[in-house]
């Protein structure tokens, strides 16, 4: 009998963190998995090879970080994705936002589609910008209405949505434990980067005057203390590049693998996940630091207009303070270096494994896909 086909459309890279766990989890279905991805800001595309049931489609072209040419890449990157669906003919197609689902659920009525929301449109763009706030926002409503499935990565984000396919779902963003480091592959010169530092983790993608960076710098500065900032993953922006990443207090070691971040994170004295509430996107913002904290027992500090900030704070392993308010942010940069915030790191970690980490949140991701499968 033929193997059903499954087509999961993303414009990333197939190794990036959450599609690479997505397709780990789910190519242990019976079907054969079809990825379909690009670059994304200044990265080239890596040589990743295609594994048994799985089989790996990147475009030669990369889509930029926000503007006009973002939107061209965008459109472009998405004919390209039509084309390799209609030689690829799969039973069921799984698109990463909103605007890859689009064009799915438009011309081909047929096919099962899932939306896997991480910036879901509807959130994106500021209310001061009306008219586009409104184009994204019915662009939303319409792909949701027409999807047979959507995920998103927390409860606040899935209750946002005005309307929401017949089946929908919850799967955070949370850290597998096949990522937990080995320290017998961390290599020595990492090492000796974190050895002996009292030092923030700021990881991921980050970007001038959005992600706190330029408060975290003006806040360590009022400290008497030797607290300093490690950076890995991909910065974004002018400020980024050229103040932040070369500042005296901040040591940027690059794009790290999942492992290897991990390790930094472990040794750091907190992980660092601010968002400017300019838009409903970073006020719902779910960020997988969250449950990289959880996992390691480590403290969080998070931005308080961000929603998710609450579930840290209700479990004693995070603090906030407002986006602007320098002072707060100081006080408690020194409390988690003192080592004075007063929670349970085993506590912490347990309450993780038993409800949050991915093997157990993405059973529900597994049996949904599974469900389309066999109907």
């Amino acid at each position: 009998m033929t193997r059903p086909r499954v087509c999961y459309i993303y414009s990333e890279q197939p190794d990036y963190v959450r599609s690479e766990k997505v397709l780990k989890t789910l190519t242990e279905l019976e079907a054969d998995f079809f990825y379909i991805g690009c670059c994304r800001g200044n990265q080239r595309k890596r040589p990743i090879q295609s594994k048994s049931n799985q089989k790996y489609f990147v475009a030669d072209f990369s889509i930029p970080h926000g503007g006009f040419l973002s939107a061209l890449n965008t459109l472009r990157f998405i004919c390209y994705a039509i084309y390799k669906v209609l030689k690829i003919q799969p039973k069921l197609i799984i698109a990463v936002n909103e605007e890859l689902a689009l064009p799915f659920v438009i011309f081909f009525p047929t096919k099962k589609v899932i939306c896997e929301a991480y910036d879901s449109l509807s959130m994106r763009s500021s209310k001061k910008r009306k008219i586009l706030n409104n184009i994204l926002k019915t662009v939303s409503r319409f792909v949701l209405s027409k999807c047979n499935a959507l995920v998103e990565v927390s409860a606040d984000r899935l209750n946002a949505h005005e309307i929401k396919p017949p089946k929908s779902l919850v799967v955070p963003n949370s850290l597998n434990k096949e990522n937990y480091p080995d320290i017998k592959t961390i290599p020595e010169k990492l090492k000796s980067i974190v050895s002996n530092k009292k030092y923030i983790f700021v990881s991921g993608s980050f970007s001038d005057n959005i992600n706190g960076l330029e408060e975290l710098l003006k806040a360590i500065e009022l400290l008497d203390d030797d607290l300093t900032v490690i950076a890995a993953g991909r910065p974004n922006g002018k400020w980024v590049n050229t103040e932040f990443i070369r500042h005296r207090l901040v040591r940027y070691i690059g794009v790290l693998s999942s492992s290897e971040a991990t390790f930094v994170a472990s040794k750091s004295k907190a992980l660092f996940a601010y968002y400017k509430p300019i838009s409903d996107l970073y006020k719902y913002a779910a960020p997988n630091k969250i449950f990289d904290a959880m996992a390691l027992g480590v403290p969080i500090l998070m931005n308080k207009e961000c929603f998710a900030s609450r579930f840290p704070e209700d479990n004693a392993f995070g603090l906030s303070a407002s986006y602007e308010d320098i002072n707060l942010l100081s006080k408690n940069l020194g409390i988690v270096s003192s080592g004075a915030l007063k929670y349970n790191p085993s506590e912490v970690i347990k309450l993780f494994e038993a409800q949050y980490e991915w093997s157990v949140t993405s059973k529900k991701y597994k049996e949904l896909v599974n469900f389309f499968l066999q109907n």
